[in-house]
């Protein structure tokens, strides 16, 4: 009769453990809620399982003792081996299932991803010949490991803007604006998630709120625009596990892709800082290790890209991003408190690879212009970096100045010069460069009183750190003359002149270029003095 029991105890706590372990996927999506709220089956089973172990051993302590029948020991051998493997598998799982009670609501999704990510898939799939499954995914390889083959993944393209305006019309109705609309959709890169939360916003607000406000606060500094993309306005068409925030959305993906592979989410860190245009391979390839790290840069790439975070651009060499991915992916970075790191690694790639503007560097300025206009935005903490940065927007300042872009080339010299003589102080020479230039794109620009004063500033820093006989020092002198005489002070410039000539004469050779440009202005400036006096 003991017998019995025993068997009968052991099949009934086998039954109770196929029961609960058959609710686990079934009760995944519940660890993104409080893990107070984890379900009480999973809690109760961690603690059963090792009371179910005990028994186990129990019941073959007796059969070894011979306290049972030898046919039934027998029997209960393989049974009682194969149950201890399952518990033991079952623990291993709840082990990675289960978040632990001060898991943040991100680590417990994180974790629920994780433990799907080591499941057959196919297996939580109906099967019929009627139908189909339709299954999305922003995994790559998750797709084709669910459907097998290329042809069954459907790849899902960026929205046209004809499709962006009838989605938000869609879920906004009623909004005659349609310039400020598009001008949205347009900040937004017609994504449909932020595209619906930012109808669902509005919606929800109105009259205060309008798309003319949202597009405002949008573009009004960084902090606010985070704080809407980080809005979960809740949409009841959409599955209500899931997160209707876009940067919630986009960190899980991160946060797994941190997990599974870092020198993945490492690369996408510094692509983050980028253009989001014309990446060049040639400037992240080997920028993104960490120590003595050994990092497969085609298998990171391709990681990002199956998870739609990265694509090839019109070129194999060079990449491109989403804008909104490249920010939700500095805010991760931010709350990680790896911003500053990672802006600093951006800082020192583009201080090594943005050349001085001259002429035969314009070719290589223009291709990566465009990702030295965004380092005004990342200025660092750390002061030599900071040195750093106030190279780049001189260099990216000389080379805008050159293509008549002024206005781009005055912020970024008066950023330098700030940064400058924060680090190094008002008469360092690259300060008082950076002084100069200043002034002369001022001239460019038309703005003589302001260039007149910067430019006297640079000659006085000048005449005291170098001397009055510098070229630099000359320099000055010779861009004062030039632009008293663009403002007509003949007289005044003329002094200037000579002794810029003399200087440059006795500095530089006769027949060097700046000597001859020099004495060519000189004369164009008697000649003129000649003719203003025999008119009078």
């Amino acid at each position: 009769m003991a017998e019995a029991a025993a068997v009968v105890g052991l099949v009934a706590s086998i039954a109770s453990l196929v029961d609960l372990s058959a609710k686990v996927a079934s009760r995944l999506r519940d660890f993104t809620s409080k893990s107070s709220d984890v379900p009480e089956s999973f809690r109760s089973l961690s603690t059963r399982l090792p009371l179910l172990t005990a028994t186990l051993q129990h019941i073959r302590s007796q059969a070894e003792a011979g306290h049972l029948p030898e046919d039934v020991t027998r029997a209960l051998d393989a049974v009682v081996d194969n149950t201890s493997e399952q518990i033991s598998t079952v623990q291993t799982s709840l082990s990675k299932i289960l978040p632990s009670d001060a898991a943040s609501k991100l680590e417990r999704a994180l974790k629920a991803l994780k433990s799907l990510a080591k499941e057959d898939k196919r297996d939580i799939l109906p099967e019929s010949s009627n139908g189909s499954v339709l299954i999305t995914s922003r995994s790559r390889e998750a797709a084709f490991e669910l459907v097998g083959e290329d042809e069954n993944i459907l790849k899902v393209e960026p929205m046209s803007e004809g499709y962006a305006l009838a989605l938000f019309q869609k879920k906004l109705k009623g909004e005659d604006n349609e310039d400020d609309v598009l001008e949205l959709l347009r900040n937004l890169e017609y994504m449909p998630l932020a595209i619906s939360q930012a109808a669902a916003y509005v919606r929800q607000r109105a009259p205060r709120v309008t798309v003319s406000k949202y597009l405002k606060d949008f573009r009004r500094s960084e902090k606010d625009r985070a704080s809407l993309l980080n809005n979960a306005v809740r949409d009841r068409r959409r599955d209500g596990s899931a997160s209707n925030s876009v940067l919630a959305t986009w960190q899980i993906s991160f946060e797994y892709i941190r997990s599974d592979r870092p020198s993945a989410a490492r690369l996408l860190s510094l692509m983050s800082f980028f253009d989001r245009q014309g990446i060049p391979e040639e400037l992240i390839m080997s920028r993104y290790e960490e120590d003595d790290s050994i990092v497969d840069f085609e298998e990171d790439v391709e990681v990002l890209r199956s998870f739609s975070l990265v694509a090839l651009g019109i070129k194999n060499d060079v990449f491109e991003m989403h804008r909104l991915v490249q920010f939700a992916t500095r805010k991760w970075l931010e709350q990680r408190q790896e911003l500053e790191r990672w802006k600093e690694r951006y800082i020192a790639i583009m201080a090594d690879a943005f050349p001085p503007g001259k002429y035969e560097n314009w070719k290589r300025c223009q291709m990566l212009f465009p990702h030295a206009e965004l380092v005004t935005e990342y200025r660092p903490i750390e002061e030599s970096f900071l040195q750093r940065w106030t190279a780049i927007l001189s260099n990216a300042a000389w080379y805008a100045a050159e293509q008549g872009r002024y206005d781009e080339a005055e912020q970024m010299d008066r950023r330098a010069l700030d940064g400058r003589e924060k680090v190094l102080g008002k008469e360092h020479p690259d300060t008082l460069m950076s002084v100069s230039n200043l002034a002369l794109v001022l001239q460019y620009q038309g703005k003589y009183d302001e260039a007149e004063q910067i430019n006297r500033q640079a000659l006085d820093g000048r005449e005291k750190v170098l001397g009055k006989e510098h070229p630099d020092t000359l320099t000055s002198v010779y861009c004062l003359a030039y632009l008293l005489r663009q403002q007509q002070k003949y007289r005044m410039a003329r002094p200037l002149y000579e002794r810029a000539l003399v200087g440059y004469r006795k500095v530089l050779r006769l027949n060097h270029p700046t000597t001859t440009a020099c004495s060519e202005h000189y004369t164009s400036l008697l000649q003129e003095l000649d003719e203003m006096r025999t008119a009078s």
